[in-house]
């Protein structure tokens, strides 16, 4: 995707404690003029190359993208977002299964299996099948081993809460979002969730590159285990919603339901960073650390504990990246089963129909 990795990469669905968490539901808003194109496709379909089709066409007639990566496999597209046209274009495959709430209306169900020759795969499904229940055993192993790093990310997390002052974390947030993020000139309030890390089979993928081509300004939260950035990532969030401004949220796939690890306002084209051991942000135009918050001596006394977990999550998120990448050789082979069934100038047509009537 070289040509590509000029646009901002985000993750709609990445593994996570909670399992695979997907925000797809979340990609376009009907409510607000928006439609999505869902495109039906099963293995080998190549979807992905059907979505680079369609994005470098768009890139080349002037239209800016967001491009949407897969989890499981991090050099193939899941989804294209053309936020300038209101417009979606999203994998409906599982795991993500996207249903358009109104066929016809806020959305158009592209179905490539009309391309599909069934006839190349008689006698192959037994084989094929086999393949599948061994990648999704190894997805499924991968996702028990990040739920159990999560467990003790969370142990961690409640330890560092414990060593917090959170009552001047809280007036440290609510004075630097007042400071920063003013009444919007717009005031169109609105959220979009995303990811921008997951656990793929590569290991940990983070785009961080996204935060620079969409801002200005970054603001990082040095805080090891979360807490201190907590109160001070959803206070931000709260305020710029408050204020009237379209954000992106990004959590962390690992604890989705407790940290944000990045909020993007594009109006001001200001970033706000939780940064770890695992997310790095190095350059940046303001850092603030969490150990202005967090009773030292307090903390000391808990470090074997934090060192035992983090040793076990490090482990444990390797592991899962192990398993990924095992079950991405079985998806593999599927593909090459399918590869051979697909009719792609049929699918290139309808690519070509997708291109222009986004562009007309």
């Amino acid at each position: 995707m070289s040509d590509l990795n000029q646009h901002p990469m985000f993750f709609l669905g990445a593994n996570s404690s909670r399992g695979y968490m997907s925000f797809y539901e979340n990609a376009y808003d009907p409510s607000d003029g928006w439609c999505a194109y869902i495109i039906k496709g099963g293995f080998g379909a190549g979807k992905s190359l059907f979505f680079k089709r369609i994005a470098k066409s768009l890139i080349e007639r002037g239209h800016c993208v967001e491009l949407i990566v897969s989890p499981y496999s991090p050099q193939s597209l899941d989804a294209i977002i053309i936020p300038e046209k209101k417009i979606a274009i999203l994998d409906a495959a599982p795991p993500h299964n996207v249903e358009p709430d109104l066929p016809g209306v806020s959305g158009l169900i592209v179905n490539l299996t009309d391309c599909l020759d069934v006839s190349v795969l008689h006698g192959k499904d037994a084989e094929i099948l086999r393949l599948f229940k061994e990648s999704q055993l190894l997805k499924e192993r991968g996702l028990r081993y990040i739920e159990a790093a999560g467990t003790l990310a969370n142990d961690s997390y409640q330890i560092a809460l414990e060593c917090t002052d959170t009552l001047k974390a809280s007036r440290f947030a609510h004075n630097l979002a007042k400071r920063l993020i003013p009444r919007s000139k717009i005031n169109k309030p609105h959220e979009w969730k995303r990811f921008l890390s997951s656990i793929t089979p590569l290991g940990l993928v983070y785009f961080r590159s996204t935060l620079d081509k969409l801002c200005d300004e970054i603001i990082v939260i040095s805080d090891e285990h979360g807490a201190a950035a907590k109160i001070l990532m959803s206070t931000i969030r709260k305020h710029a919603l408050d204020m009237g401004y379209e954000i992106y949220t990004c959590l962390c796939s690992l604890l989705p339901e407790q940290k944000i690890e990045h909020i993007i306002i594009p109006e001001l084209s200001i970033a706000f960073c939780n940064t770890n051991r695992y997310i790095q942000y190095e350059e940046c135009d303001r850092r603030i650390h969490a150990r202005r918050f967090t009773d030292a001596a307090l903390i000391r006394q808990k470090k074997q504990r934090l060192t035992f977990n983090r040793r076990a999550i490090k482990e444990l998120l390797e592991g899962s990246a192990e398993l990924f990448a095992e079950a991405k050789k079985y998806d593999d082979e599927i593909d090459k089963y399918y590869n051979k069934a697909w009719n792609l100038e049929k699918m290139a047509e309808i690519s070509n129909r997708i291109i222009e009537h986004i562009t007309k």
